[in-house]
């Protein structure tokens, strides 16, 4: 992630002295400041790989348990042929035609089918359930996480 503007706030040293209430006011007052700052140059604050307008994408959080057996296929194919699929190595051991869960999940969300990361860990375990894909030991549910995953069609 890069970041083109940096913002520092400087705190003086008798702010120890000052009563926790104008503590909190000062709080305040620089959360205000960061939320306008926000407001009147998004693109200063805009998270990289984030699609550019959420509101776009494919499935909204409420939306997810109550797609379409025709939905979730089309987002598997999606995945299928764009997910880095190869032979992963942890622990000694080589797994072979595997992806790993936190791409997956960076995938769902940079091509707009799902708006944040815990949707698509929502999609990813509907689909895990489905029977899609499993995790190569079957010992977890789909996460975030550096975990690998086989898809059902590579057994």
């Amino acid at each position: 992630m890069s970041v083109r503007s940096s913002v520092s706030l400087v705190i003086p040293r008798s702010f120890r002295t000052v009563s926790l209430r104008a503590r909190l006011l000062i709080t305040l007052y620089c959360l205000y400041l960061c939320f306008t700052a926000v407001h009147e140059q998004p693109d200063l604050f805009r998270i990289s790989g984030a699609p550019s307008n959420p509101s776009r994408c494919d499935f909204a959080s409420d939306e997810i348990p109550n797609l379409s057996g025709e939905q979730l296929d089309r987002v598997m194919k999606r995945m299928y042929n764009e997910l880095s699929i190869e032979d992963r190595k942890f622990h000694f051991r080589t797994y072979h035609r595997v992806f790993v869960g936190k791409e997956a999940v960076s995938f769902l969300v940079e091509q707009g089918i799902v708006r944040s990361r815990p949707d698509g860990v929502v999609l990813g375990e509907r689909l895990r359930a489905r029977g899609d894909f499993h995790h190569v030991t079957k010992e977890h549910v789909f996460h975030d996480k550096e975990l690998f995953y086989r898809f059902a069609m590579d057994e």
